[in-house]
């Protein structure tokens, strides 16, 4: 009991449950590596315990965790992390609760973008004169490769100056082009070198020299050629305008959602089948590439159908389909020669010749005259910036914004409150563009992030994580998403359930100390609620030094020092403003009474027929006594008179009688004090009362009296007890004088000595002074290092004390661990193996005299004197592995490859002072 109100007691002393020096922060570790969090927190409540999350799952030891503590250190190490293993870790210690995140890098993430820089560079070789002139002797898809960048490099200048009317409509291509092909051009020099698909579109590049007029046109051809078995873009941005935009003038874009190749060659003319078939052969490797494919080929087919629409022909709709769709014949014709020749002139710079010439076989047309500002853009090198492309549609398409929209909604959080106090409510959706901004509101309230609240933004998943979730928590939140001037919303709520308020720790039924004890109740609820004291009926108030109320989460204590009588009663705990839930206790305050009478019963000796009458006074109040003859209760008659005035008894009995003599008792509460009847004719008269005498603990103490009758003996007791002749109690009588002598007085001896003799009676006090020791050698703190062993010494003034030594306010034994010796004044104490948890305070006392020293014990550093030496045997023999510590009886565990080593038939380990050995047969 009085270490339990000595803890509470340093308790209250206390100002927080836990002290924070040091808390966690974020991490960023590449993969692979360990990740370790890390803070210093001081537990100042030994019940509380820290622990580790993620997220809401709780964290202990395993091959993936490592949690240790080093004083007040404590450590969470992340083995081997991974991209799994990113997210917020949090420490939970008593109400402190902090967090980080923790974030893994991939380590190889540059290399991509050396490869990809490696591929950009490995797009520019420089043969642009020569892949005109090689365009029948190219079967390959690198010849192809070859000539579009020697194209983008040399003659594009020159091919500007020499152009004809027909690339006015190239130039159209240009403007009209919305997508950067400048970007594409280096991802599309792969593919073609991968693939053999160029290669028929390198045999449709052969056909162009019939057409002599127009040879710096074919370069412009070969560039459409790349384009279109890169299938994603084309190496010019003319040429990719000119593969959509005839798309887009005939019915055929129905068809690209289709299959791509199968669908295209049946609308085209009995020539196209073929040239669609020559395309779709090296296509057929992966399938996304074929629908990539399917889309030129889809515009090819308008080439079979140009010549319907003559219309388009018009010089100011050179932007339409029909200048586009020549681009596209040029691919088809390139799968035969004898078609491709038309179709390369009206590839490069007649558009309006090549939708009326379509067919195979046809003859040229004229060309319309570009106007002045369109040629501006033909001839740019790659690295170079053209002319800002305009905001038509391309190919009759427009590009639309991704409409702004959720693609996954927030959903309603239900919890318990039991099951949610603590952890976290995690909030998911999913929007959609991932450009979108999102913000968080609670109950139309912005929220910000902060500890309590945390924003994740990941792609199009937005995440809202509310830490240690509790009842105000509850409520309506809000993801409102903006992006290009609109805003959308979704709505979900958290609902904590709050479990119905009781008591899972009640007060007991009742409750009990010995008076001038402290008196501590403690009683829990199942959440954190408001209480109030009650003793009667009446609200208990704290009290400095008689009564003080704590609360430790959700724990309710009350503490009542130095308990009296007026501290017994019925005492409750209440919740506040809910009377109904509370929970109480019967108090009582035992008091230990040595002596229920304050003065013993006297002996009473009278002449017979005369009247004896017995007294005592009692100690308190108690309805639990009797008087007894012998062991018969004596009831009240007209012989006996029994009186009671307030804490006085009175026993009168009448006209005594030889019959009336005997022993009477008086019991209390289950205690007897007796005296004894006599008659007699004799009566003796004291003569020289009795003094009180004072002695120093140890000294002797005499009484004296003396009586008129020198043959009557008489008898002495001491605090009611009789005294008779002993080592320790001399007794002398010299005519009337009656001598008592008590030997080495103790301070239990002190209290009241009588003597009697007859009907005469005389009594004294005793009273013993404790002695004065003093400390002549003081205690000195002993600083020792884990498992060795601490010796105090003091020396006081007196020998032969009995001496009390503590360590932390416990008291110590001997014990296998502690030696207690006592040699005359001097006093030794010894603690063998000595521990961490031992260092404190150690109190001597003897008597009054005190001293007090630390015991400060030191974290052993145990080092490896010798090493062990690699073994090598052969088989059948006994490999044995020795290494030597710097401590003895130090516990070790062997592994083999990281699997621990039990004893067995095949693996003996030894354990001889510093060393450790090894065997295992081979």
């Amino acid at each position: 009991m009085a270490r339990l109100v000595a803890d509470l007691q340093k308790r209250m002393e206390r100002t927080e449950p836990v002290t924070v020096m040091k808390d966690i922060s974020d991490q960023c570790i590449f993969t692979q590596k360990e990740a370790l969090f890390e803070c210093e927190v001081k537990i100042n409540y030994p019940e509380i315990a820290l622990s580790w999350y993620k997220g809401t799952q709780k964290l202990d030891s395993s091959d993936k965790y490592d949690i240790s503590i080093s004083g007040d250190r404590h450590l969470l190490k992340i083995k081997n992390c991974q991209p799994a293993d990113q997210g917020n870790y949090r420490v939970v210690c008593g109400p402190h609760i902090s967090s980080a995140k923790l974030a893994v890098a991939e380590a190889e993430v540059e290399k991509h973008l050396q490869e990809t820089a490696e591929i950009e560079l490995a797009m520019a070789p420089m043969d642009v004169p020569d892949s005109s002139v090689q365009r029948p002797e190219v079967p390959s898809s690198v010849a192809i490769q070859v000539e579009i960048e020697s194209w983008s490099e040399e003659t594009v200048t020159q091919q500007v100056s020499i152009a004809t009317a027909a690339r006015v409509a190239v130039e159209e291509k240009v403007e009209t082009k919305k997508v950067e092909m400048r970007e594409g051009i280096p991802s599309k020099v792969p593919k073609a070198e991968e693939k053999p698909e160029e290669k028929p579109r390198a045999s449709l590049k052969e056909p162009p020299p019939p057409t002599v007029p127009e040879a710096t046109k074919p370069l412009e051809k070969k560039v459409a050629a790349v384009s279109e078995p890169e299938q994603k873009k084309a190496p010019s941005s003319k040429e990719a305008e000119e593969v959509q935009k005839p798309a887009a003038v005939p019915s055929p874009p129905a068809e690209k959602p289709g299959l791509p190749k199968k669908d295209e060659p049946k609308p085209q003319a009995p020539a196209e089948p073929k040239k669609v078939a020559s395309a779709a052969k090296p296509e057929p490797e992966p399938e996304p590439k074929l629908k990539q494919r399917a889309e030129p080929e889809a515009k090819l087919k308008p080439k079979a159908e140009p010549e319907a629409k003559p219309a388009v022909k018009v010089e100011p709709d050179a932007k339409p389909g029909a200048v586009k769709k020549p681009a596209t014949p040029p691919s088809k014709d390139q799968t035969k020669g004898p078609v491709q020749a038309p179709g390369g002139v009206k590839k490069e710079g007649s558009p309006a010749a090549e939708a009326a010439g379509g067919g195979r076989g046809r003859g040229l047309k004229p060309k319309q005259t570009p106007s002045p500002g369109e040629g501006r853009g033909r001839g740019l090198r790659p690295g170079g910036k053209g002319p800002t492309p305009p905001d038509e549609p391309f190919a009759g398409f427009k590009l639309k914004a991704v409409p702004l929209k959720f693609i996954k909604k927030l959903q309603d959080i239900l919890l318990k409150e039991a099951e949610s106090i603590g952890s976290a409510a995690v909030f998911e959706c999913e929007v959609s563009p991932s450009t979108a901004i999102t913000t968080w509101m609670k109950d139309d309230c912005n929220l910000r992030e902060s500890p309590k609240h945390k924003f994740t933004s990941d792609g199009k998943d937005r995440k809202l994580n509310i830490i240690d979730v509790q009842l105000s928590d509850n409520g309506e939140y809000t993801c409102i998403a903006k992006n290009a001037g609109k805003e959308i919303s979704c709505k979900a709520k958290l609902i904590v359930e709050e479990l119905p308020l009781k008591w899972i720790k009640e007060l007991e039924e009742e409750t009990s100390a010995m008076k001038g004890q402290p008196l501590y109740m403690t009683c829990e609820l199942n959440k954190e609620k408001d209480a109030i004291w009650k003793r009667n009926g009446e609200v208990l108030k704290k009290q400095a030094g008689k009564i003080q109320i704590n609360v430790i989460g959700m724990q309710h204590a009350l503490t009542i020092q130095n308990s009296n009588e007026a501290d017994t009663g019925l005492i409750s705990c209440e919740v506040s403003g809910q009377e109904d839930v509370k929970t109480s206790t019967n108090v009582k305050i035992i008091e230990i009474i040595r002596d229920w009478i304050v003065k013993p019963l006297r002996d009473q000796h009278v002449k017979p027929k005369a009247n004896a009458t017995f007294k005592c006074e009692l100690f308190k109040e108690s309805p639990n006594w009797k008087w007894l003859k012998g062991e018969e209760e004596i009831t009240p008659s007209d012989k006996i008179e029994i009186k009671k005035e307030g804490k006085e008894l009175t026993l009168t009995i009448k006209n005594c009688q030889p019959e009336d003599v005997a022993q009477y008792c008086m019991e209390v509460e289950g205690r007897l004090y007796t005296a004894n009847l006599t008659l007699g004719e004799r009566e003796a008269e004291i003569l020289k009362p009795l003094a009180s005498v004072e002695v120093v603990e140890k000294q002797d103490a005499v009484f004296e009296t003396e009586i008129s009758e020198d043959d009557v003996p008489g008898e002495w007791k001491l605090k009611g007890e009789v005294l008779t002749r002993s080592p320790t109690c001399e007794i002398h009588m010299e005519r009337g004088v009656r001598k008592l002598t008590l030997k080495n007085c103790q301070l239990d001896h002190a209290g009241e000595v009588s003597y009697q003799a007859l009907n005469a009676m005389t009594s004294a006090m005793l009273n013993v002074k404790e002695r004065d020791i003093k400390v002549v050698r003081p205690l000195y703190s002993v600083e020792v290092t884990e498992t060795e062993t601490a010796k105090f010494e003091t020396e006081i003034s007196e020998e032969d004390l009995h001496a009390t030594w503590k360590l932390k306010g416990e008291q110590l034994h001997p014990s296998p661990d502690v030696e207690i010796k006592e040699e005359g004044a001097r006093h030794i104490l010894v603690i063998f193996n000595c521990k961490m948890d031992m260092a404190g305070s150690i109190d001597f006392s003897a008597a009054n005299a005190k001293s007090s020293a630390q015991l400060r014990v030191k974290a052993r550093v145990i080092a490896v004197d010798r090493p062990l030496a690699d073994a090598s045997v052969t088989a059948g023999e006994t490999a044995t592995f020795e290494c030597e510590l710097s401590y003895e009886g130090i516990a070790v565990e062997w592994f083999l490859g990281g699997t621990k080593l039990e004893p067995s038939d095949r693996v003996s380990p030894h354990t001889h002072t510093h060393t450790h050995l090894s065997t295992h047969p081979s």
